[in-house]
């Protein structure tokens, strides 16, 4: 296949789930379809980690090397909940999570960083990569923050929004990558946006900058200050992240814009 042709292979992070007797590795297919939409590929894995009998740490290792080589990037999705153990001692009850999810996700994102592929997160994956580098959550924005639930989460209202619903407002930090891509698709300064979620950033990971927040203060996006090229600090950034879900909102430019510069990102990584 030519140069001019080639589609960027993304990985998605899998969601794990036990349907006893049955154990699900899985996504939703609007990750799939936005992918596609961008003009790449998208794929998933399996899981190696069993806690009850884990594997020896380099086969696992090896494992997510592996798929990050054959990758041009990856995307860390929506899910349970960050394992609070992993950045505090104080746990909410308001928490559910998968360790099984922050053990595999680990071992990709760290194999994707040494591989200096691009990474995209999402819902969930800002969440993850910020506590995975160092920073904190807010376990629950409504009991640490007062901001009644049903503003962040979407579920929480009746009824139900359809999925590209705005629940509310982003302001986008001038000169980020997000600001740039949204700019491009004639929104520079905010953006309406979809949300599902009752945790948030709190302190953010050394290394990543704020891209956007809402109203009521809650980060909604971050990027590493470290670009996928060194040496040009007008290189893309070699991980960025969101909090909502643009999957679901690709009828809209700049949302699909934002799968559309990815792919471009991952394109470059060659």
């Amino acid at each position: 296949m030519s140069e001019s042709l080639y589609r960027p292979l993304i990985l998605l992070s899998p969601n794990i789930t036990d349907d006893a007797p049955n154990e699900r590795m899985y996504n939703n297919d609007s990750y799939f379809r936005a992918v596609r939409a961008a003009g790449a590929i998208p794929l998933t894995c399996g899981n190696v980690i069993d806690l009850d009998e884990p594997l020896a740490e380099p086969y696992m290792n090896d494992y997510a090397d592996e798929l990050a080589a054959r990758s041009d990037g990856m995307i860390i999705t929506g899910g349970w909940d960050v394992d609070p153990h992993l950045y505090t001692d104080n746990v909410s009850e308001q928490s559910r999570y998968d360790a099984r999810m922050d053990v595999l996700d680990a071992l990709l994102l760290d194999a994707f960083y040494k591989a200096k592929k691009p990474v995209f997160g999402i819902c969930r994956g800002i969440q993850f990569i910020n506590v995975h580098f160092g920073g904190t959550l807010i376990q629950d924005i409504e009991t640490e923050k007062g901001i009644p639930n049903l503003v962040h989460n979407m579920r929480a209202r009746e009824p139900v929004p359809e999925n590209f619903f705005h629940a509310h407002e982003v302001e986008f930090t001038e000169g980020s990558e997000l600001q740039r891509i949204f700019a491009d698709c004639g929104s520079p300064v905010s953006a309406g946006v979809n949300s599902y979620h009752h945790q948030a950033l709190l302190e953010i990971a050394a290394g990543f900058t704020v891209t956007c927040v809402s109203a009521d203060g809650i980060v909604e996006g971050i990027e590493s200050t470290e670009r996928l090229d060194p040496s040009d600090p007008l290189s893309p950034p070699l991980i960025f992240a969101v909090q909502w879900h643009p999957e679901r909102m690709i009828r809209e430019k700049g949302q699909l814009g934002l799968f559309k510069r990815f792919t471009q990102i991952c394109s470059y990584s060659r």
